[in-house]
């Protein structure tokens, strides 16, 4: 995985590194995980749908907003909340090069 900061590409990790974070995030049967649409906007001018998930696990509790584009179906923007920690991230899809 690749993030973009102040112009230059840069590794966020290796794919095994996003998988393991993914695997720790997953929920097991003891869960309480509820989703729903709470309305339209826009990211960069570009009209999106906006769910929000919550998660109660043994972990702790999880709270995520994302911004869905109606045009593409592709994730534009995500906030996580977990234990105390809210994280935001804006996804751009356009001129992106491998690092080399």
């Amino acid at each position: 995985m690749y993030v973009k900061a102040n112009g230059k590409w840069t590794s966020a990790g290796s794919i095994k590194d996003v998988e393991q974070s993914e695997q720790e995030m997953q929920h097991n049967a003891n869960s309480k995980d509820t989703c729903r649409q709470l309305k339209e906007d826009s990211v960069n001018g570009e009209v999106a749908t906006v769910y929000n998930s919550h998660s109660e696990t043994p972990k702790g509790t999880i709270d995520l907003q994302f911004w869905i584009s109606k045009a593409n179906g592709k994730l534009l923007r995500q906030d996580t909340s977990s234990n105390g920690v809210l994280m935001s991230a804006r996804y751009e899809y356009s001129d992106v090069k491998p690092a080399l």
